[in-house]
């Protein structure tokens, strides 16, 4: 996996990885290995991570938790 860091504008769109959508995948445990694999990488990289997520304030509250270099929208 290739993600760089060239420019300060770069960062990770990490969008509707929630259940109901999720489920919707056929090969679900593989999607989301690559997607947190992509989430660790950028970590590493210190580039920011956005998560969003479509529903409701407290169910985007239960379903996401943020780190250190993650905004949660």
């Amino acid at each position: 996996m290739i993600i760089t860091n060239e420019n300060e504008k770069t960062g990770l769109l990490v969008m509707d990885v929630q259940p109901g959508i999720i489920d919707r995948q056929k090969n679900k445990d593989e999607y989301l290995a690559k997607v947190s694999a992509a989430v660790d990488v950028a970590h590493k990289k210190q580039i920011p991570v956005v998560y969003v997520v479509v529903g409701s304030v407290q169910a985007r509250r239960k379903s996401v938790t943020a780190t250190s270099h993650s905004v949660v929208l």
